[in-house]
């Protein structure tokens, strides 16, 4: 309810545009238009507002943008979201997901590196996972050298919020880092439905190559020593 109000009133505080020309094609966006403004992101601090006009697909919407100061009522009604650093026994909604960061990655501010790579980290991070059964899922997978590999689930919720899934990617061979990724609850209905639909597809050659190999293990263990 407080989003929907903060989307629709009138702001009277000081603001600042960015409009970035070069980002504009021959689309809606780019035509003389009234602005559209709805909330695209928030801190303890500020308001960002982003201009819908062209839809959602950052090629063709306007990327005109306006900030203003968030106000000491909006600051209470949006604490939950704003307490980054909430107090020390209190479950945050990505608690699990800094224990991860802690023990298995090194303190570097300009990107994500990892202490260890490969089988080590694997190992290690099964280990971990044991502790957060509801919270942290692990899936075999191959790397790009067909050697067992793992994606690590990382789930970002609580009793009453939930925000989505990090994904990490750990490859066992390949001697890359891992690799980070989020998935909102949208994104992550994406993934489950492209993947019914692999599976919907790819089941009539699953069944002909089950009754194959059948067939292939049957000759197989006829053959004998002495022919």
């Amino acid at each position: 309810m407080i989003l929907k109000k903060i989307r629709n009133r009138r702001t009277r505080h000081p603001i600042r545009v960015t409009v970035d020309r070069g980002r504009l094609g021959v689309t809606l966006s780019s035509m003389p238009h009234k602005h559209r403004f709805r909330l695209s992101s928030l801190s303890s601090t500020t308001l960002t507002f982003q201009c819908v006009v062209g839809g959602r697909d950052c090629r063709t919407r306007c990327p005109e943008q306006r900030e203003r100061p968030t106000t000491a009522a909006e600051k209470k009604v949006l604490k939950p979201d704003l307490n980054i650093f909430p107090k020390k026994g209190v479950r945050h909604i990505h608690t699990i997901w800094w224990e991860f960061a802690k023990r298995f990655m090194l303190p570097d501010p300009g990107g994500l590196a990892f202490k260890w790579s490969g089988h080590e980290l694997s190992r290690k991070v099964v280990k971990w996972a044991a502790k957060y059964p509801k919270d942290v899922r692990i899936i075999s997978c191959d790397d790009a050298f067909h050697a067992s590999s793992q994606l690590v689930l990382i789930e970002h919720r609580k009793r009453d919020r939930y925000m989505g899934t990090t994904v990490c990617y750990i490859p066992q061979c390949t001697g890359e880092q891992p690799i980070c990724f989020f998935l909102y609850p949208s994104h992550r209905s994406g993934l489950i439905t492209a993947l019914r639909e692999i599976a919907k597809a790819s089941a009539p050659a699953e069944r002909r190559q089950k009754i194959a190999h059948a067939k292939d293990r049957k000759y197989l263990q006829s053959l004998r020593l002495n022919t």
